[in-house]
């Protein structure tokens, strides 16, 4: 029998360092530094510890699996005392300063360049690269929002304005990092992640846990208000600009909390201990009362609902389920029982709520006529349309197709639904379980995407991208086993002659 050393000796270190940092254990590492940097309002110390702590693992593991992991992390570490997020107003003060801005060459350029390495030195990156199932869609929408990143509409050719501003170059960034959010991470996944090891398991983990960390944010954020008399309006109502948790408002907060629902559903069905993971589910739509936003909440219910139903269709403890939904059911009837009127009012605000399109006709409007204005090719991205004379990435329409013809036109809308035709047909052709589990994913970002501008933020943006490899892996694998199929088949007939 072999020794601890040798055993180590046996399979070498790497191979110990690389089982460690993919594990759930240092899953509670990374919640650890988001928590205390967003807590300490520390956000510079933070981003430099993450960069540089993912630099190194990437540069000492094979499997690329990790950029998964602190990707959905990133963008929440952004506290409250720094954030652009206040209540309703943005202040990008602090993260436009010297010292922040030093950060993101610096440490940027080390991210960029070790994912570039990385994708290099890993064997078959190209044939990776070029078996990927949604090249044809990812490519011509990336044609479309680089042609419109440069503002093609509005050169000279089209409208004799010609190059006269900076205004091409600002376009340029967004359409690039929006490029990167969705596809770029997508490809750096599908070439480094060792998608046989757990791969899927793996990203729902993150995601999940990524929601948890947010909840626990929001969770802190509802009783320090509560206790500094900011969270009660005069009326009984919840203040929601009080909730803000500086990286985001309600409006970002919300999907953050539903993108773990689906993923949360998703290792009830996989994982020991499920019914766990079904009321972590269940605690991320009941947040959302305290979030107040509409487009979440309706969203988050119909994700709870559909993923139910599949997952008593697919799983073989469908007792344990039911129990755990008829108590919670029961202990919500109980504290609506004793706390009638907190309820009522609060229900009553989002009812009230819901007869208010709270400004988005006026962007849906201006959407449309940017569009009119020049059909082929859209608007660009960076003027400003919003309400609040405030741009964060993007013109906010606050609806994914109004967004994509008024910024891109026909031209960049054919691009667009050419990559979501191949979604949803790679989903729903041949489903099988994993298959329907991403696709619930790709449904609540969907949903989600109709009322607000969800698609086009970062948060949202590098899930999808896991998601889309996730997805593109268990298409080659259906294709491996049909071949295999084939190949059996044809042995069989050839014995049987």
């Amino acid at each position: 029998m072999l020794s601890n050393q040798e055993k180590i000796n046996k399979k070498g270190i790497g191979w110990y360092w690389q089982q460690a940092v993919l594990s759930p254990y240092f899953m509670l590492v990374v919640v650890a530094i988001n928590l205390i940097t967003h807590f300490t309002a520390q956000d510079l110390i933070g981003f430099y510890v993450f960069a540089g702590l993912l630099a190194f693992i990437l540069l000492t593991t094979k499997d690329g699996k990790i950029v998964i992991l602190f990707s959905f992390f990133a963008y929440t570490m952004i506290s409250v005392e720094n954030g652009p997020s206040n209540g309703g107003n943005y202040d990008f003060t602090y993260y436009r300063s010297p010292e922040m801005m030093q950060m993101y060459w610096t440490m940027g350029g080390l991210l960029v360049a070790v994912f570039l390495l990385k994708i290099f030195t890993t064997k078959g990156w190209w044939q990776k690269i070029k078996s990927c199932k949604f090249n044809a869609g990812i490519i011509i929408f990336s044609i479309c929002m680089l042609a419109n990143g440069l503002d093609i509409g509005q050169l000279s050719i089209f409208e004799g304005s010609g190059w006269h501003s900076d205004y091409y170059f600002n376009n340029l960034v967004v359409a690039v990092m929006e490029l990167t959010f969705w596809f770029g991470l997508a490809y750096l996944y599908v070439v480094t992640v060792d998608w046989e090891k757990d791969g899927l398991t793996y990203v729902a983990q993150s995601i999940t846990l990524a929601s948890a960390t947010v909840a626990i944010q929001l969770a802190v954020r509802i009783v320090q208000q509560y206790y500094a008399g900011n969270l009660i309006g005069p009326e009984g109502d919840i203040l929601r600009g009080s909730l803000h948790l500086g990286w985001g408002v309600g409006n970002n907060v919300g999907p953050m909390l539903v993108l773990g629902v689906p993923t949360a559903l998703y290792l009830a069905h996989k994982l020991k201990r499920g019914w766990l993971y079904y009321l972590l589910a269940l605690f991320f739509v009941g947040m959302q009362i305290f979030v107040q936003c509409r487009t979440s909440l309706l969203t988050s219910a119909v994700v709870m609902l559909v993923g139910t139903v599949l997952l008593l269709a697919t799983t073989k403890y469908r007792k344990r389920f039911v129990i755990c939904f008829a108590l919670l059911i029961g202990l919500v009837a109980v504290v609506m029982f004793f706390f009638a009127e907190p309820f009522r009012t609060l229900f009553a605000r989002y009812f009230e709520k819901g007869m208010n399109d709270s400004g988005r006709f006026v962007l849906w409007q201006n959407g449309l006529n940017d569009f009119i204005q020049n059909p082929l090719f859209g608007t660009g991205f960076t003027p400003d349309i919003g309400l609040d004379n405030s741009i964060i990435f993007c013109n906010m329409y606050h609806n994914e197709f109004i967004q994509i013809i008024a910024c891109c036109g026909l031209f960049g809308f054919a691009g667009f639904a050419i990559h979501k035709f191949q979604l949803w047909t790679a989903i729903l052709q041949k489903p099988n379980k994993e298959k329907l589990w991403l696709g619930l994913s790709f449904l609540g970002i969907f949903v989600m995407s109709m009322t607000d501008n969800n698609w086009f933020l970062p948060f949202v943006g590098m899930p999808y991208a896991s998601l889309l490899a996730g997805l593109n892996y268990l298409l080659q694998k259906q294709d491996e086993q049909q071949k295999s199929d084939v190949i059996k088949q044809y042995q069989a007939q050839q014995i049987s002659n």
